[in-house]
């Protein structure tokens, strides 16, 4: 009868560390990204280790934050204890400046063991943000080469021009948009290329 009473005050208690976890872990994740101090590279922390039901098994609850400067594409980090490491890859960017939360379990002898390290790939992500500032750009050239070679034509009777500027003019708008065209290809492909590399690594 006692060892019957014991085995239930065990399973209630395995019951509420459970539920402990859960609701820890869900309220931290919920919070969001949050505002970060000022920082000139990535990094990371741990904001709490929870034991779960499973003998040496702990729930690693913990922060990534960008630096100020360059947003955080595929953020990465290392948890690790003596018994374990986990490489853990976080599938949202990370806005400059500020924070997100999340969580992993990790097997650990001794939960003081735990640590965590971020990979810092901010070279990787500056590059891929100045492509993506080049593609803005040429998009932009195209969108104002367009509306200036259709501005052209609607001043021209019949669309069919005969003086020799409006000629030249036009043959240069087309020039100028077939350069930007293959610019636009070139750094397209240079922008995916960075961002395979970046989520390969």
């Amino acid at each position: 009868m006692l060892n019957q009473i014991r085995g239930g005050e065990y399973k209630i208690m395995k019951v509420k560390l459970t539920v402990f976890v859960a609701v820890l872990t869900a309220s931290l994740l919920l919070a969001g990204p949050s505002h970060a101090f000022a920082a000139s590279s990535p990094s990371s922390r741990i904001l709490a280790i929870v034991p779960t039901s499973v003998e040496n098994i702990h729930s690693v609850i913990f922060e990534v934050c960008a630096s100020d400067t360059v947003n955080m594409r595929a953020p990465e980090v290392i948890i690790n204890s003596l018994a374990e490491v986990k490489n853990v890859k976080l599938s949202k960017v990370i806005a400059k400046g500020t924070c997100t939360t999340n969580a992993a379990q990790l097997s650990a002898f001794d939960p003081a063991n735990i640590k965590i390290k971020v990979i810092d790939k901010s070279k990787l992500n500056t590059m891929v943000d100045q492509a993506e500032k080049n593609l803005i750009k040429i998009k932009s050239d195209i969108s104002k080469t367009n509306a200036e070679l259709q501005g052209l034509l609607d001043n021209i009777p019949g669309n069919t021009p005969t003086k020799k500027d409006d000629i030249a003019k036009i043959n240069d708008l087309t020039s100028k948009l077939s350069e930007l065209r293959m610019q636009l290809k070139d750094v397209r492909s240079e922008y995916h290329r960075l961002l395979y590399i970046l989520k390969g690594n």
